[in-house]
């Protein structure tokens, strides 16, 4: 129902509220929207017409019952010898909260697949429908320049653990230009 319109000089305002079913049996994600169109607009055969309208989306998360959490990763690239601060979002959906959990990040040379090392974030209690970001240093010391996946898992005490990957790079990278003197004609395809 439409609560309110006001009008003021070059926009309107409207305040919608929508009535939502006393529950939704299926849990996760739910994607709804709300629009209005302009009125008085006259149906017409054989011509292209406009009509301006405005919309806004609505996202309703629907509890998922006992534990139920997921998760990202963030792994920044760093220098040979730096160090590496992972970053691991946790979103509890579920209906219980998260108890004393924190991920276990396990470290991979990506072209190996060899497991490097494992670290561990730190522990955080999240109450439902809320987000909680855990943090792990990692001392990339003597480690070759290559390129790594972190793998984060997460058991919560739901029904599977949440898990999140993410690449990243240990190393300088640089491009060093040899023989670049070369002229080059402009709307053309030049050869080097």
């Amino acid at each position: 129902t439409i609560s309110e319109i006001t009008k003021e000089e070059g926009y309107h305002s409207v305040i919608a509220k929508v009535k939502l079913p006393e529950s939704i049996p299926i849990p996760g994600k739910k994607i709804c929207g709300i629009r209005f169109m302009e009125n008085g607009m006259q149906q017409r055969t054989g011509m292209i017409t406009t009509q301006t309208g405005v919309g806004s989306t609505i996202i309703i998360n629907v509890p998922y019952p006992g534990k139920y959490a997921e998760m990202t990763i963030e792994a920044p690239n760093a220098n040979k010898g730096d160090q590496i601060m992972f970053k691991v979002g946790v979103n509890n959906l579920g209906e219980e909260p998260l108890e004393d959990i924190k991920a276990d990040i396990r470290i991979e040379d990506v072209e190996e697949g060899k497991l490097i090392d494992v670290v561990q974030t730190n522990t955080a209690t999240i109450v439902p429908f809320k987000k909680e970001d855990f943090y792990a240093l990692w001392e990339t010391g003597d480690y070759e320049s290559a390129r790594y996946r972190a793998k984060a898992t997460l058991n919560y005490g739901g029904e599977n653990p949440a898990t999140a990957e993410a690449p990243f790079m240990i190393g300088k990278m640089f491009v060093e230009l040899k023989d670049a003197s070369r002229n080059g004609t402009s709307n053309k395809i030049n050869q080097f």
